[in-house]
């Protein structure tokens, strides 16, 4: 690739920049939360074992799952009062990397179509970059997440499994990493074509989430196991909520199984939904012009899959199950109210969008020129 194109793809960088120059840093319950917790574990003084006691201790197993995060705070706190800005930096760096690494899955010939699909599905994309802005691990594990599929792709399989073991202690979300490639792996033991694949895929996803629900309703209301997280899942299934803190969103809850199918159908749905009743006219006709294309080329490229190459046949099957996994797990748990466990599929779904583009472009050739 030319000079003139690493100029433009390092050029985009400038968005996110100027995005985070005028937004500022961010913060939330959690940001609180996480630096409460190191501010603890400082004035303790603890080692690492005793640090990993004491997670496990404020959230359970799930305590694990913040071991990476709560380092990053740890050290950024110890070097500046304003370990905000360090946090953001990481993000920025691993953002850096991403830029540099995406261009590497495709051909020189598509690069420029890769910059408009980057700008335009990401770097102008207002939930992907409002996470950029937060001292929290959604955005990292986002980033790292695409390392894991891009090595996996290449079979770098010594850092794949050195990312996995990364994403396994930086976010609750990180065992769904696990599950992705267990499914790619089981995939392709079959000899179908990639279209049945996917859908194959697609209804084993839908039938394990609902064999999943059933089994939260039994562990609820059978076993009456008292945990955190199952608790919380009876109280949004009986109030009827979609997705948290949106009661306006709210079905007639109930504790009957067949509502918690119901509600799991419902968030399976709406963890795809961009428009909302309380966002402005405005911010919903953005998220159409976002969205509404991002789908449609994705669709694209789900329903050309056939006629593309290997390479492509690889990346869209990896792409799909990492879409609809999340999705899956969601359904399972819970949506939050601000949709930032949307963020990890993000890349994907504007990679999907890419490959949609190029089918077409490659059947307007087709068509006109040969």
């Amino acid at each position: 690739m030319n000079i003139s194109k690493n100029l433009l793809f390092s050029l985009i960088l400038v968005i996110p920049i100027i995005f985070l120059s005028i937004l500022g840093i961010n913060s939330s319950s959690d940001v609180l939360r996480n630096l409460s917790w190191v501010r603890e574990s400082l004035d303790l003084n603890l080692d690492f074992f005793e640090t990993v006691l004491f997670l496990f201790q404020k959230k359970g197993f799930q305590g694990f799952t913040f071991i990476i995060n709560h380092y990053i705070y740890f050290f950024a706190y110890k070097i500046s009062e304003n370990w905000q800005y360090i946090y953001i930096t990481i993000n920025i760096f691993f953002l850096l990397i991403f830029n540099n690494i995406i261009k590497n899955l495709f051909k020189d010939d598509q690069q420029l179509i890769l910059l408009f699909v980057l700008t335009y599905f990401l770097f102008l994309n207002y939930d992907f970059l409002l996470w950029l802005s937060f001292p929290l691990p959604d955005f990292i594990f986002a980033i790292n997440f695409f390392f894991i599929l891009y090595n996996f792709l290449k079979k770098n399989f010594f850092i794949f499994f050195i990312l996995l073991i990364i994403s396994l202690f930086l976010k609750n979300t990180g065992l769904v990493v696990l599950f992705i490639f267990l499914q790619i792996v089981f995939l392709n033991f079959f000899k179908f074509n990639i279209f049945f694949k996917l859908i194959l895929i697609f209804l084993i996803n839908i039938f394990m989430g609902i064999i999943g629900t059933i089994i939260i309703h039994f562990l609820i209301y059978d076993i009456k196991f008292d945990i955190y997280t199952l608790n919380l899942l009876k109280r949004f299934a009986e109030a009827g909520y979609i997705i948290h803190e949106r009661p306006y969103l709210a079905t007639e809850g109930s504790a009957e199984l067949k509502n918690y199918i119901l509600l799991y159908c419902y968030k399976y749905i709406y963890f795809f939904k961009y428009v909302d009743l309380k966002f402005s006219f405005y911010h919903n006709l953005y998220n159409l012009l976002m969205y509404t294309p991002m789908y449609f080329f994705g669709i694209l490229a789900i329903l050309n899959s056939k006629s593309m190459n290997e390479d492509f046949k690889k990346i869209i099957l990896t792409m799909f199950v990492t879409i609809i996994s999340f999705a899956n797990f969601f359904a399972l748990t819970w949506i939050d109210y601000d949709w930032r466990y949307r963020l990890v599929i993000l890349i994907p779904m504007a990679i999907l969008a890419f490959i949609g583009i190029i089918s077409i472009k490659h059947k307007l050739i087709r068509k006109y020129i040969f």
